[in-house]
């Protein structure tokens, strides 16, 4: 399935406006960029430790704040997002495809993926590629638009089919297969709160129904 829409021409448009840091990002609230912070940050007090991390998609560099920035790389096929990033936070980002990974096999320990693959088209090469450059014992979070949510099924069924290119809980366990997954949550659920405290570990039938995105955490 392919997008009628240019997400690299959308993108760059939207980085030239005026309009707030959080919907420059793609996000439709402050709130919503908040929460994903949030997912990052906990994953990574849980699972990082040391060594090279890779942030796929990462923009103006929302979630580098976690991370060392002698050991942060964020890539991003937006331009425009690339030199904000370097020209404010001095941080050592790549123009580059998620779909074709400029880094040698096993270069990171940590990889995070925040709202893209709803934007990638070949599911199958973008997660072939990230294990690939992830060390043996590296993690990933990743974080993407849940299109069986009520909250999603509801908006579609008002305003037609959406652009964006769904990946389901089903489809990402059946590419990585479930052995890799070792965390599965939801956001915009009613216990979103517990990100506070902890990266909650949830039933997939409830994330499923109850979370407009999910997240993963999954090894190599």
């Amino acid at each position: 399935m392919s997008s009628n829409v240019n997400w690299r021409d959308f993108f760059s448009k939207l980085y030239q406006s005026y309009k707030p840091d959080y919907v420059r990002s793609g996000y439709g609230s402050e709130f919503a960029l908040f929460l994903r912070k949030l997912v990052v940050k906990r994953a990574e007090e849980k699972f990082y430790k040391n060594g090279l991390v890779l942030d796929i998609g990462c923009g103006i560099g929302n979630f580098s704040q976690y991370f060392p920035k002698e050991k942060y790389v964020g890539i991003d096929i937006v331009k425009k997002a690339v030199q904000e990033a370097r020209e404010k936070h001095n941080l050592n980002l790549l123009l580059s495809d998620a779909q074709k990974l400029p880094f040698k096999k096993e270069s990171f320990s940590f990889v995070t993926a925040v709202e893209v693959l709803q934007y990638i088209e070949d599911k199958n090469l973008f997660f072939e590629e990230v294990l690939k450059v992830m060390k043996d014992d590296a993690k990933c979070i990743l974080i993407t638009q849940n299109p069986d949510s009520i909250i999603w099924r509801l908006r579609m069924r008002k305003r037609g089919r959406s652009p964006l290119l769904f990946a389901s809980i089903e489809e990402v366990e059946r590419i990585l297969g479930k052995e890799r997954i070792m965390i599965l949550g939801g956001i915009y659920t009613p216990f979103d709160l517990l990100l506070f405290f902890s990266l909650p570990n949830f039933p997939k039938g409830f994330v499923k129904r109850f979370a407009k995105s999910f997240y993963i955490v999954f090894r190599k």
